[in-house]
C-alpha cells in the first residue's frame, strides 16, 4: 500500500542517515559530553534555538534559523546541566521561549534535543544516543517516526519480517 511504501522509503533513508551519523560521529573525548539539536515539526516556522549551561551562562550557543528536517552536528560541551529553549526566528534573545526543556549532559554521552509533534502541541524530546559503532558486517539504525499523521508504524522492507512494530 501507499502508506507501507513509504515507511519503506523513510526507513531506507533513515537507514542512509543512520549510516552517514555512525561515520560522521565524532571522537568521543571521556570528559565531555555531545548535543545536536533536530527539528522534526513539520508546521513550526524557523526558530531559534538556545542551548544555555546552567553553570555558566557564558557558555551558551545559539543556533539560528534552524527549519523543518535540520539535524546539526554534534557539539563537545562540558557536562553539566544545559537548558535548550525555542524561540521564533529573529526574536529577542530575552522574549519567552516557545518551548524549552534541561538536559542533564553526562561525559561520554551523546544527546539529540528533537523538536516534535505539531506547533500547536510542540514538544522536546531527548534522546540518548549510541555512537559505539557496531560489530564488522552488522548496520545499527535508529527508527524514529517523524510522520505527525501515522500514530505507529513498521519499518522494513517489503514482504520481509519488520525491522521494527509499533514505532510511535
Amino acid at each position: 500500500t501507499f502508506h507501507r511504501r513509504v515507511v519503506i522509503l523513510v526507513a531506507a533513508v533513515g537507514a542512509a542517515l543512520g549510516l552517514v551519523l555512525a561515520v560522521a560521529a565524532p571522537a568521543m573525548a571521556a570528559d565531555q559530553a555531545y548535543l545536536r539539536l533536530a527539528h522534526l515539526s513539520p508546521d513550526t516556522p524557523k526558530v531559534d534555538v538556545y542551548v544555555a549551561s546552567v553553570a555558566d551562562p557564558g557558555k551558551s550557543i545559539v543556533v539560528p534559523g534552524v527549519g523543518y528536517g535540520a539535524v546539526s552536528p554534534y557539539r563537545p560541551v562540558a557536562p553539566g546541566s544545559y537548558v535548550v529553549s525555542m524561540r521564533a526566528a529573529g526574536a529577542p534573545k530575552d522574549s519567552p521561549p516557545v518551548i524549552s526543556t534541561t538536559v542533564d549532559a553526562k561525559a561520554g554521552q551523546a544527546y539529540t534535543v528533537a523538536g516534535t509533534g505539531l506547533s500547536a502541541s510542540l514538544g522536546l524530546t531527548v534522546l540518548a544516543d549510541q555512537l559505539d559503532l557496531p560489530p564488522a558486517g552488522k548496520a545499527a539504525v535508529r527508527c524514529i517516526n517523524g510522520a505527525v499523521s501515522a500514530s505507529a508504524v513498521d519499518i522494513g522492507q517489503a514482504d520481509k519480517q519488520p525491522w521494527a512494530t509499533g514505532v510511535k
